[in-house]
């Protein structure tokens, strides 16, 4: 069994890219099998903004102008993550390319912080996982780009139909790997991109394997794992070989034939995703066999290795009966404990009997939620508006 992911173009989806056409591109919800893509995309020679890549905060524009900077064409990339700066760097013409949510740009363009002349194209990332109000809001957004060259990257062709026929329509549709899906059991655990190697630290502490494969297909590899690089112990991989391994630690959202393979050499699995990534790790792999948050208690489970039939029956009892989300608004924002709980209902859509204590703070505000929807919590919350403000939701470990 092998994997390898090498997605190519083919003569007639280039041509189509060269000459600003319209394109559908299907990816997982994670940057780096989207760096085929960008790396078709022509250099930019003019100064100031070429490319827009317009998405939703949940993925992380941090993270994508990190990995997307080590595409030589795209030049410059800039995340854009506050206002003030990013006017003023985008009035010195520096970045070619920026990543940027349908809120900013909509602030940036009302500003008049931006040069639309010279914009050629849009790259709208993964518009899916937008809440309703968003989606509006980016429909008004790619309004004010007349008929620039649209580029959607969707993990699900099927929900955004309505979208590409509004705003890509009829374009060819380039998939970044076919989507393979796994039978292997694993274990996962959610966290947040600065949680990574924390997490990671964490899980070879507890478990102290005799031999480790830390798993990551991103350019950033080498550097993010350079702690490891003498020890003789963990290995760090962008592909997947057949040497024999005691735990696997899969630092970004893998590929089902990936998985197939890192499940075939290692006694362990231990998938760390964020919280967006959780429904496509769920349409790719059959079985879950461990649901837990804190990647400490994971890693304490993996621990264990192999359980008795009486603990396997009940594992069951050991997973948390409720989680504690933190939620970014609170007395400040005017908000009320009415106002968290109408939310849970009527957006996320979960039932009363699944919210458990709530409080509103100064800053912020806390809810315990049944363990088995939390994450449906963390990611239907994420970007939604509570008395006009957009609030980020997480674990909360305090």
């Amino acid at each position: 069994m092998s994997w390898e992911f090498a997605p190519d173009f083919n003569a007639g989806q280039r041509a189509v890219l060269a000459a600003g056409k319209n394109l559908v591109y299907l990816s997982p919800p994670a940057w780096w099998p989207t760096l085929p893509l960008f790396s078709q995309i022509p250099r930019a020679e003019d100064p100031g903004p070429v490319t827009i890549v317009l998405v939703p905060q949940v993925v992380g524009i941090a993270l994508g102008a990190e990995l997307l900077s080590s595409v030589e064409s795209l030049r410059v990339v800039y995340g854009i993550s506050g206002l003030s700066r990013a006017s003023r760097i985008l009035g010195q013409d520096i970045p070619h390319t920026i990543i940027v949510t349908p809120a900013d740009l909509q602030q940036l363009i009302s500003r008049s912080r931006l040069s639309q002349a010279r914009i050629k194209r849009v790259v709208v990332g993964w518009p899916e996982l937008l809440h309703r109000d968003l989606a509006d809001m980016t429909d008004s957004v790619l309004a004010e780009f007349g008929g620039l060259q649209r580029i959607v990257i969707t993990a699900n062709e099927s929900s955004v139909k309505d979208f590409v026929e509004r705003h890509a329509r009829r374009s060819p549709i380039v998939p970044a790997a076919p989507v393979v899906r796994s039978t292997a059991k694993v274990r996962y655990a959610v966290v947040s991109p600065i949680q990574l190697t924390a997490s990671v630290r964490t899980a070879l502490d507890i478990v102290n394997p005799a031999s480790a494969l830390i798993w990551d297909p991103t350019p950033l590899a080498s550097d993010r794992w350079r702690e490891y690089e003498a020890d003789p112990t963990v290995r760090i991989e962008s592909d997947v070989d057949q040497r024999p391994v005691d735990l696997a630690l899969v630092a970004d959202l893998p590929t089902g034939d990936a998985l197939e393979c890192l499940v075939a050499s290692s006694r362990e699995v231990l998938v760390l995703v964020q919280s967006h990534q959780m429904q496509y790790l769920d349409s790719i792999v059959e079985r879950m066999r461990f649901d837990e948050f804190d990647p400490a208690t994971v890693a304490a489970a993996l621990a264990a290795r192999t359980p008795s039939k009486d603990q396997q029956s009940d594992r069951g009892a050991a997973l948390p009966a409720w989680v504690r989300i933190r939620v970014t608004a609170g007395h400040k924002d005017r908000i009320r404990t009415g106002d968290v709980v109408g939310a849970l209902l009527n957006a996320v859509g979960i039932s009363k009997d699944q919210i458990g204590r709530v409080e509103v703070r100064d800053a912020h505000s806390v809810v315990d939620v049944r363990a088995d929807v939390a994450q449906r919590v963390l990611r239907e919350l994420e970007g939604i508006a509570l008395r006009g403000k957009r609030v980020t939701a997480r674990i909360d470990r305090r």
